[in-house]
């Protein structure tokens, strides 16, 4: 019989295995919003279990086992140690609030400050991220780098890099992760450009460095690739063979296209990522799935020729993204991961439009492998219970008609 880690991994081999492998909660956009998850849980009678609100900038939870089961997923998530923030998930919980007031468990260091106007996370005595009350989400608010565009205010800034507890974590972590099933597990890592130095610089002063100060924007970029590939070997020691794929996330594109030329990534991004990639792949036997939102379709070449083994979200609600554009002209080199329908969508939606919607676009992804069944995005609030029920029910019924 297929386990689920090999029929992730014949997936991202384009290979049609037994049926269509599931995501659930495995990656950073195709989990779900606490708020939704305690609705989720009360309707599958599970309200015993406790909802884990384990990333305070999307608000997502964890995933318990048994609605995995459920589910039928074949991925577990590898937390990373402080997925945002800072704020840790290995030193306990207690309880806290969703954004929309129901009882949850928070990680012990998340304490969000009100004030009038909204909730702020305070690190060592200013705001670094907020949420205002209007909103279900926290923005970053402080840039480190910020009105620093010097190369000499890079060559003394300090970038993040693991501590020995966080180390601990991870093994422990991944030894339990493989010794509870046969899962493929994925875990994210550090490996952004764009999206990390926005976070350092602010999005709008890093644009203005992209076009204004080519050799201070080089001179960051080649001090996170130096940084990355040090923390990948912390983790690869850490967590050994204990995850099968490593996410990577880079925010390139928009709803009508890259943020950018083709020919400014290929000179300047490209570069160090295959060079990354390179690495992670010379060193471990780990698939690299990279995230990347938007209208990719004029790099997808690229990624496949630097080594990313597949996407997600398939941001098919951004022009250009067309299923079967993407499955006949990339499927055969690169897999799709999710981009069957947006949750947003799920709202307007009836159960039966939902299962046609699907279904159909099943008939497109489906065929020859290189695909895993997933959402588009992160389960919202706003998505009834039912629906998300129903989304997992309809792989269960191709799988069994296949």
């Amino acid at each position: 019989m297929t386990t689920s880690k090999e029929r992730v991994l014949e997936a991202l081999d384009h290979k049609e295995s037994d049926r269509l492998p599931v995501d659930f909660g495995g990656t950073s956009v195709s989990g779900i919003h606490v708020d939704a998850y305690a609705d989720l849980l009360q309707y599958m009678n599970l309200g015993n279990l406790d909802v884990k609100l384990f990333d305070p900038m999307l608000q997502l939870a964890m995933v318990d086992q048994p609605v995995l089961d459920a589910f039928g997923a074949d991925t577990r998530k590898l937390y990373r140690p402080a997925p945002k923030f800072g704020v840790p998930i290995y030193e306990g919980w207690m309880p806290g609030m969703t954004p929309m007031g129901k009882p949850c468990l928070v990680p012990l260091q998340y304490r969000p400050v009100e004030d009038e106007d909204g909730y702020n996370i305070i690190s060592n005595g200013r705001a670094i991220a907020r949420r205002p009350k209007s909103s279900l989400y926290f923005d970053i608010v402080y840039n480190p780098l910020k009105g620093k565009t010097a190369i000499e205010d890079l060559r003394d800034f300090s970038l993040p890099a693991y501590s020995d507890t966080e180390l601990r974590y991870l093994k422990e972590a991944s030894a339990a992760s493989r010794q509870s099933g046969d899962k493929a597990v994925v875990s994210a890592i550090g490996a952004s450009f764009r999206e990390k130095s926005s976070d350092l610089m602010g999005f709008q002063e890093f644009m203005m460095a992209l076009a204004l100060d080519r050799k201070y924007v080089e001179y960051l970029f080649d001090l996170l690739v130096e940084n990355y590939k040090r923390n990948f070997d912390q983790f690869k020691s850490a967590v050994g063979n204990n995850v099968d794929i490593l996410k990577v996330t880079d925010d390139l594109g928009m709803k009508t296209g890259l943020m950018f030329s083709p020919s400014l990534y290929r000179s300047l991004f490209k570069p160090r990522q295959k060079e990354l990639i390179a690495y992670f792949k010379k060193e471990s036997d780990y698939k690299i799935l990279l995230h990347c939102d938007g209208n990719i379709t004029q790099i997808i070449p690229d990624l496949i020729e630097i080594g990313v083994d597949a996407i997600d979200p398939v941001d098919t609600s951004a022009i250009g993204m067309d299923p079967l554009y993407l499955k006949q002209t990339f499927g055969k080199e690169i897999t799709l991961w999710g981009g069957l329908i947006e949750p947003i969508n799920m709202v307007s939606m009836s159960v039966a439009e939902i299962r046609d919607y699907v279904k159909k676009r099943l008939e497109i992804y489906a065929p020859g492998g290189g695909f895993v069944y997933t959402y588009t995005h992160n389960v919202q609030p706003d998505v009834s219970p039912e629906k998300v029920v129903a989304f997992f029910d309809i792989v269960k019924e191709w799988n069994r008609a296949a």
